[in-house]
């Protein structure tokens, strides 16, 4: 143990620091040391979060709230408008994004389900317009903690619960209450904190924000925004749809058998997980598939305007990938191991071939533009 830290235990110990106070430090000095402080593949750390402790939501997150709402106010303004002058046959060069910050004010809120481990649950999440963090925690309970951000409208009761929660044999539903209030009123940012459960199914929508998860298991995975990024890490997942636009997937040290992934105009990467099936769409942009695992059977890629890089260094079985888009200058095939043969039809279509003499064989088809792919 560093000197630093003994230091710190040794103030505590006097007394002459509180337990909140040397939490902080022993992670600060961590970070200068340049240890992790957080390690969810390893171990299930519990995650006390008071209802007032601004630090459960990082300032770079309310930094990136404001821009994507600002974005999303000019897209929606200008299709809006847009929409007003094709009815009334005009075309308009001038209008105001000034709306206000509605706003104003910020509560916390606090819900905890009790829950049957024993059972396989469908944790279903729909917001709007705010973030959806899904945690590990070694609570017995689900913890909810939402951050609401509401306006000075006089008719909202000091008492109103903003957000839904419901739990039954089959199924957890956790949303704003939007019953009494419109979407005009207010918004919640949602960190839900969940013990090691399995779930059948995790279903979270959610428009302008992003959507994390850490440490899941669930045999069926959907995640729906637009306009932010999608982060996935040290998780167990069967069938998973994953869907955004205008914004990057990264998913990291997690573990599919069926893995469809659609963005736009942003990176797709994965590092570190094993799938049987991969599907990715995006544009623009390039994706990244590092160590793929001997387990794949299938994968999928279409991009535009970027290059695509698949890493097959841990692929013992033969290889037969159709490339699409191949040219020369503007998008050429990069292989690293001489072994791979490519045959060209002239029809726009090339077929990669690696022979390991395994019985079994990895498929692909992979199409871009503007940028190589890359075999490694």
């Amino acid at each position: 143990m560093s000197e630093e830290k003994i230091m710190i235990l040794k103030m505590l110990k006097d007394g002459k620091i509180d337990e909140e106070e040397a939490l902080k430090l022993l992670n600060a000095v961590g970070e200068k040391k340049g240890e992790k402080t957080y390690k969810p593949n390893k171990k299930r750390n519990e995650i006390h979060i008071e209802a007032d402790d601004y630090d459960v939501f990082d300032a770079s997150d309310k930094f990136a709230s404001k821009i994507s709402n600002f974005v999303n106010k000019i897209v929606s303004k200008s299709l809006e408008t847009a929409e007003k002058g094709m009815r009334d046959g005009h075309v308009y060069t001038n209008f105001s994004f000034d709306d206000g910050d509605r706003f104003k004010n910020k509560k916390f809120a606090t819900l905890k389900l009790d829950v049957d481990k024993n059972k396989k649950y469908d944790l279903i999440i729909n917001n709007t317009n705010e973030k959806v963090e899904i945690l590990p925690s070694s609570s017995d309970q689900i913890e909810i903690y939402g951050k609401i951000y509401y306006t000075d409208k006089k008719t909202i009761p000091g008492d109103y619960e903003f957000i839904n929660c419901f739990i039954d044999e089959k199924e957890i539903l956790i949303e704003p209450n939007y019953s009494d209030l419109t979407k005009k009123d207010f918004s919640v940012s949602l960190k839900v904190l969940v013990p090691a459960l399995s779930f059948a199914k995790v279903d979270v929508n959610t428009s302008n924000d992003k959507i994390v998860l850490d440490s899941v298991n669930c045999e069926e995975l959907y995640l729906t925004t637009s306009n932010d990024r999608i982060k996935i890490e040290d998780s167990i997942i069967g069938k998973s749809e994953l869907k955004t636009t205008n914004a990057p997937v990264k998913i990291k040290d997690a573990k599919f058998t069926d893995l469809l992934i659609n963005t736009t105009n942003a990176e797709i990467t994965m590092h570190n997980t094993p799938f049987v099936n991969l599907e990715a769409h995006t544009t623009n942009a390039y994706v990244d598939v590092k160590d793929v695992f001997n387990c794949a059977e299938n994968i999928i890629i279409t991009n535009s305007n970027g290059p695509v890089t698949v890493e097959l260094e841990s692929v013992s079985r033969n290889v037969k990938f159709n490339l699409r888009g191949l040219s020369k200058y503007t998008c050429p095939a990069i292989f690293d191991d001489s072994r791979f043969k490519l045959d060209e039809d002239g029809d726009e279509l090339s077929t990669a071939i690696l022979n390991n003499n395994s019985d079994l064989t990895l498929f692909g088809d992979i199409k871009t533009s503007n940028g190589p792919i890359i075999i490694e």
